[in-house]
Parts: structure tokens; C-alpha cells; sequence
């Protein structure tokens, strides 16, 4: 599909999940925006909510990551303040 996409013109790909964009990474050469949907028990946010899908989706190298920017709570008060990810680019960098 990623292929197919390209073939056509677009400028991106929108995929879900590490496994997924680790295959559209090596097929394609365009720009990934990586999002990963889950169901947590507590929370009703379910796309990219915690630094734990920021960091899958940072080790599967995609180029933006899409998150829910709706102003629910996602249940972990601290879900993006102090992750693991020891990218700086997340955080404006220094």
C-alpha cells in the first residue's frame, strides 16, 4: 500500500504501529508520520498516549509522531513529562 501511495504522489504516510513502519521504512522513501493506537483500562485516549508508544515509535525511525492533542487525560499524569526517550528533538533540544 505504502508503494502504491508513493506511485501516486503523496507527500507522506500515516502508519500505526513500530512493526509496520519498520516494513514501510524499507519500502518506501518518503516521510512516516508513526502513530500507535492503544486501549488503555483508564483512559480514553488511545492514539499515542504514553512515552512508551513515542519510544516504539522512535526506535521504528519514523519522521513525525502524531499524538492526541484533545486535552482528555490519559490516565498517568506524568505520560509525557521524564520518558525514556533520550531524543531532544521532542523537547526543543539542548
Amino acid at each position: 500500500m505504502a508503494q502504491a501511495a508513493c506511485a501516486g504522489g503523496t507527500a507522506a504516510i500515516l502508519a500505526n504501529g513500530g512493526t509496520d513502519i519498520a516494513v514501510i521504512r524499507t519500502s518506501v522513501n518518503l516521510p512516516i508520520i508513526g502513530v500507535v493506537n492503544r486501549d488503555y483500562a483508564d483512559s480514553p485516549v488511545r492514539l499515542t498516549a504514553t512515552m512508551r508508544e513515542v519510544d516504539e515509535l522512535m526506535a521504528a525511525g519514523v519522521d513525525m509522531i502524531g499524538v492526541e492533542a484533545t486535552g482528555q487525560h490519559t490516565g498517568y499524569p506524568s505520560a509525557f513529562r521524564g520518558g525514556s526517550s533520550s531524543d531532544t528533538r521532542r523537547s526543543g533540544g539542548s
